[in-house]
């Protein structure tokens, strides 16, 4: 990986009746899902405690990994960030904090721009596979069909000189699948159709992109299917344990989009293997969601009291001789 020269920012930031000068060192570009390193070295007059308050990271395009603090007044940040394109760094709250005085002060705002993990050669258009009046999900029409079937047949055994009996006969049981048994019979589903040897690989990867959305959809109960790729990836920032995971999640997701609009054309191989990603995907989130279900762990019982004394028993007397 090529090294990437820094850029230095200044920003002079009002602190009450303190002047604090922000010198920040930033990567020329970063990688999607790469880790990268943001240094703030602070000027200012007296001998203070730094205090950084990184809230607003929260709703932001990264996820912070670590501070480390580099002297007394400089700092590195170590990021990943989780969107395409330029992304603006939030401002960071400083707070200087002395036995005499305290302020706080605030970092400039950072545009750091980030590039995919595949090259783009530039000249290209992305070119959906179908016009947009011609897509349909297929399962969803899979699943609109397999509702409306129990009526259909209905209203075809009363037109056909059936009986009331027909109509008040015994009602489709309900589905009692779990968000995980639909996902798994979904797969199931989409790999008996056969999609790729009938050349519509792209469909295909539309496919495993819905079937991940629709069961974070039903599971975790986000509107997946109404969010870019970015804003789900977002909202899972919260969900995920290990950030190695969450990457995961964001790469599966490129990784479709890549086929669905024409840029790279899987071999066989690789399409199985999205199929086991796609299965080991909702293999963790099930994980995920079982441990936030289950009940904590009962606190440890109290050992039993000890058994209270005996009552004291009153001294016997010495009998005279008579």
């Amino acid at each position: 990986m090529k090294k990437l020269l820094p850029i230095l920012f200044l920003f002079c930031g009002s602190a009450g009746a303190q002047t604090v000068l922000f010198k920040v060192e930033k990567p020329k570009e970063a990688k999607l899902a790469e880790r990268f390193r943001l240094e703030y070295r602070l000027e200012y007059q007296g001998d203070f405690e730094i205090k950084i308050s990184t809230e607003k990271l929260s709703n932001s395009d990264f996820q912070l990994l670590g501070i480390t603090k580099e002297g007394e007044s400089a700092f590195a940040l170590e990021v990943i960030p989780f969107n395409i394109g330029v992304s603006t760094f939030p401002s960071l709250e400083f707070s200087l904090i002395s036995v005499a005085a305290s302020y706080k002060a605030k970092s400039p705002e950072i545009p750091i721009d980030i590039k995919p993990f595949f090259e783009d050669k530039g000249d290209e258009k992305l070119i959906d596979i179908y016009p947009p009046f011609r897509f349909t999900n297929w399962l969803k029409w899979l699943l609109l069909a397999a509702l409306l079937a129990p009526a259909a047949w209905l209203i075809y055994k009363k037109l056909a000189g059936g009986t009331a009996g027909f109509i008040s006969g015994t009602p489709a049981a309900p589905d009692n699948r779990t968000p995980y048994q639909k996902a798994m019979d979904e797969i199931s589903a989409l790999l008996r159709a056969n999609l790729p040897e009938k050349g519509e690989i792209g469909v295909f990867y539309i496919s495993l992109s819905d079937i991940l959305r629709n069961y974070i959809e039903r599971e975790f109960l986000i509107q997946a299917n109404r969010m870019t790729t970015h804003d789900l990836v977002k909202s899972l920032k919260g969900t995920f344990h290990d950030i190695k995971d969450l990457i995961y999640t964001r790469e599966f997701l490129d990784d479709c989009d890549l086929v669905k609009f024409a840029k790279h054309t899987p071999g066989t191989g690789e399409i199985h293997g999205d199929v086991e990603r796609l299965k080991r995907l909702i293999d963790l989130l099930d994980g995920i969601s079982a441990k936030k279900k289950s009940p904590p762990p009962a606190a440890p019982s109290a050992p039993p009291s000890p058994p209270p004394p005996p009552p004291p028993t009153a001294p016997q007397g010495k009998r005279g001789k008579g």
